[in-house]
């Protein structure tokens, strides 16, 4: 691994973005001379929200940088006597310089110079007013071109949400170098979805704002977005309370022969099996596609097979005829022999290596066929009233393993829900590869969609070398988009794995280490310090085996449930990041705060690391009190523990205006999952006053 220790890398490392370059451009344009505004920012007359966030962006980067405040006026108020004008968007002057902003690529985008003028425009479109959002697939080529302009020409960087962890060289003087630079977003869409817990473990409304700004801020300087709206989940949670009476034909034939919901369901039939094989059922979905709003299918334009969120279990004879004849039929306690599976039970029907209560899968047949058979009777029914549509689908619970005897076709895109998991191991990568390979050669186009972020919870942990390795390889063979559930905040304690994630996302071309070289440069005089911290944490990593992992959760369990999962990591935490594994990575760092004094901004950088790693500790003193006290629960012992998660619950109320954590994300964890006694703010009707009996009469 190489150590970088000159910050002048972060400069001339690697191309950083998905673009291509010409050298034969305009001259150099000075935007700031020696401290003083030296051009001025123009936008159109009517800009679109992209154009005008790029403008705020543009100003504001510069004016950290060098101290000068660039001026902003629309195009048909600029004021005479201005030589050097920065116009952003499709302005009138810009289509004069030979930019069609149409004809881009959608969220594509052009840096040019021409004379004193700097053009950076790019093709936008907000169809509901917003920036970013990947629901309205905004494009915001504009604002992806300035972004571009800081990376390659002023060497910005970003690396965490919020002003510190903003990278930006100082200097007096601004000057275009004169390069010609064109771009578009190299995946269709992509977005790490986070978490929006704002009624619980925050105590000010105010920096929740925040934090939700800054992260989505940050993620639009890392191209984070939609071409088109690849955001489709679990889309028939609403059949049930729809159906249950008139068609419950539409739902699976659960053992012993009932189409009912499962013993312990809870939530409404929101994850309920379904019949897929049903012709009706299939009328019923295409029909509630075609009369979508016009509105909705504007952002919204693929029919979606997304099934519910539950493996699928329907045992009648037509769904059991489109499967594989896989010899586990036969074996299976479900469905060789019978087994009445509760709803909590239904997960040994897959290999729900996303942190699912203890279920591994083994002996269950995939019923990858039958989900590929369904895909292909609703396209074809839907084919009839558009011969172009576009099905999205999912490889998912006990279907995620490709079909066998089955093939699809490149209308067909299906988000790949493999299990990645931490430990990352070797054996998983194997798998993941083999998975994804099996799928392509359905024909089908593919999607990544792990729930990989959903691991670590806020301990320090990185697993990006292998991410980044498999991320590049399925872009390499034909991944298009991107979606991954779920971001837990954790900028902080994991910020050099988010920021190799992020950059993946904005590059896959990339590798780890260009990325890890770029992430430490940005610390200046302690880069060396910040590479070692950053090998300690990934040593770490690789010495988890996802034996010792099995233990763990099996050890910790609580309630007769597993720890470790996405629900309940903190359970486990103690085992992933003991106290003295956490001491020598806080020596690391106060290193690197030594190597670092006399540079005010690295400190900052370095500071808030450290303030992950001490959320980290007083997490697993927290567990170490909740083992002790359940052992042995004495009033002592009940006493420690409430002192030990008080002290973690002030720590973060001390750091919530920074983006060290979610601290709603991370709290919902701890009190559902491992039953910390944070409190639920959420607002609940008031019981109804009681009506006051009427007085008797006297006699």
């Amino acid at each position: 691994m190489k150590t970088v220790f000159s910050f002048t890398a972060i400069f001339c490392a690697i191309c950083l973005l998905a673009g291509n370059e010409k050298t034969d451009g305009a001259g150099a344009i000075r935007l700031v001379d020696d401290g003083k505004p030296a051009a001025a920012v123009i936008l159109p007359d009517e800009p679109q929200p992209a154009c005008k966030l790029a403008a705020q962006e543009l100003v504001m980067h510069i004016r950290k940088a060098s101290g000068a405040e660039l001026p902003v006026c629309p195009e048909s108020q600029v004021p005479p006597g201005v030589k050097t004008r920065v116009w952003l968007g499709p302005c009138r002057e810009t289509a004069k310089a030979g930019i069609d902003c149409a004809k881009l690529p959608p969220s594509g985008w052009v840096i040019r110079g021409r004379g004193n003028d700097l053009f950076i425009a790019g093709r936008d479109r907000s169809p509901r007013g917003t920036v970013g959002s990947n629901w309205n697939a905004d494009w915001q080529g504009t604002l992806y071109g300035v972004y571009a302009f800081l990376r390659e020409e002023m060497g910005v960087r970003w690396l965490f949400p919020g002003d510190t962890g903003i990278v930006i060289p100082q200097r007096k003087t601004i000057v275009y170098s004169g390069k010609e630079r064109s771009g578009k977003p190299k995946l269709i869409s992509s977005e790490l979805l986070p978490g929006k817990l704002p009624w619980i473990g925050w105590n000010s409304e105010k920096n929740y704002a925040k934090f939700t700004a800054e992260q989505n801020r940050f993620m639009l300087r890392h191209g984070f977005g939609s071409v088109v709206n690849m955001n489709y989940s679990h889309n028939f949670g609403n059949y049930w309370k729809r159906f249950s009476k008139t068609h419950p034909d539409y739902f699976a034939l659960v053992n012993p022969g009932n189409r009912k919901q499962l013993k312990g369901d809870s939530n409404f039939g929101i994850q309920i099996s379904l019949c897929i094989s049903n012709p009706e059922l299939h009328k019923q979905i295409v029909n509630d596609w075609i009369r979508m709003p016009k509105s909705l299918k504007a952002v919204r334009p693929y029919l979606a097979a997304m099934l519910n969120d539950t493996p699928e279990m329907c045992t009648c004879p037509s769904c059991r005829a489109w499967d594989y004849p896989h010899p586990a039929f036969k074996t299976s306690e479900y469905w060789g022999n019978g087994k009445v599976l509760t709803y909590h039970e239904r997960w040994r029907l897959s290999r729900a290596s996303w942190g699912e209560e203890g279920e591994s899968g083994r002996g269950e047949p995939p019923l990858s066929d039958r989900y590929a058979r369904f895909c292909l009777a609703l396209q074809e029914l839907a084919r009839k009233h558009d011969p172009n549509v576009t099905l999205i689908g999912y490889a998912y619970a006990n279907y995620t393993l490709p079909p066998r005897g089955v093939k699809l076709n490149d209308g067909i895109i299906i988000q790949n829900v493999f299990g990645l998991w931490y430990p990352y191991t070797a054996e998983m990568s194997r798998k993941f590869r083999k998975n994804w390979e099996g799928w392509n050669q359905t024909g089908v186009r593919q999607m990544y969609r792990p729930n990989l972020l959903h691991a670590g919870a806020n301990l320090p942990i990185f697993y990006a070398r292998r991410f980044a390795d498999d991320f590049h390889w399925a872009y390499k063979h034909g991944l298009t988009a991107s979606y991954m559930d779920s971001l837990t905040g954790s900028w902080s304690a994991q910020n050099a794995n988010l920021y190799v994630i992020c950059r993946m996302h904005e590059d896959p071309d990339l590798t780890c280490d260009q990325i890890l070289d770029e992430y430490c440069a940005c610390f200046g005089p302690a880069a060396a310090k910040i590479r070692e911290y950053v090998d300690f944490l990934e040593r770490q990593g690789n010495e988890l085996t996802a034996e010792k992992n099995d233990r763990f959760k099996r050890e910790n369990r609580l309630k007769g449930k597993l720890g470790g999962t996405f629900q309940n990591y903190a359970l486990i935490a103690h085992e992933i990041t003991p106290l003295d594994k956490i001491a020598e990575g806080q020596k690391i760092l106060q290193a690197a705060a030594e190597a670092a004094a006399g540079s005010p901004d690295v400190l900052g950088k370095i500071e808030f690391l450290q303030k992950g790693l001490r959320d980290a500790e007083l997490t697993v003193r927290t567990r170490l009190a909740q083992i002790a006290m359940t052992k042995d629960p004495t009033p002592e012992n009940k006493k420690l523990f409430r002192a030990a998660f008080n002290e973690m619950k002030k720590f973060r109320e001390s750091c919530e205006a920074e983006p060290v954590l979610n601290p709603g994300k991370t709290a919902f964890r701890e009190y559902f999952g491992c039953q910390w006694p944070w409190k639920d703010n959420r607002k609940r009707k008031a019981p109804a006053a009681k009506k006051a009996k009427p007085a008797k009469k006297s006699s």
